[in-house]
């Protein structure tokens, strides 16, 4: 979920507006959260990683003034913050979220490289078929910052979009 600092505040002053209708509101929140949208999906799909992206980016209204961009899938958390201790990027949130790399999920990034099974992604290698399935080695991703990005991308055209919306 995207959670855009100090957008309610900026929603209660569009509201005191003259001539500003619920409407308009809803378009101005769902072109936000459309753009949400689009630049996660984007980053996801394009990410570098080892294995089955599976992530899907969506919106979804959760009252008549909230939408959430929402990104589903196993593989969010390893794309968005990214996998193992090879990589030295960080993503700005991953400390204060809990998402170090090599410390989340079964802890396998916190060797230089592992084995999984399943697809060989962007760059695992391929090591042996075995009854489960393909087996590839990686050394992780670096963070995609997918939601991070989209939030950057939210907050950087609204005033934009609110003088599209409310002209």
């Amino acid at each position: 979920m995207i959670k855009i600092s100090n957008i309610n505040r900026i929603i209660k002053k569009i509201e005191l507006l003259p001539n500003i209708n619920n409407q308009q509101v809803k378009t101005f929140l769902a072109k936000l959260a459309e753009l949400g949208v689009d630049v996660a999906s984007v980053t996801f799909s394009t990410a570098q990683y080892d294995g089955v992206n599976d992530v899907e980016v969506i919106s979804q209204w959760i009252d008549d003034n909230t939408i959430q961009v929402v990104a589903k899938g196993k593989a969010v958390t390893f794309i968005e913050f990214g996998t193992g201790i090879t990589f030295t990027e960080q993503h700005p949130l991953a400390t204060k979220l809990g998402a170090i790399r090599g410390e989340y999920g079964k802890k396998k990034g916190s060797k230089p490289s592992w084995t999984y099974y399943g697809e060989q992604g962007t760059n695992g290698h391929f090591i042996r078929e075995s009854v489960k399935g393909a087996v590839y080695r990686t050394k992780g991703n670096p963070p995609a910052r997918a939601m991070y990005q989209a939030s950057k991308e939210i907050k950087n055209q609204i005033l934009k979009l609110s003088r599209e919306v409310f002209k």
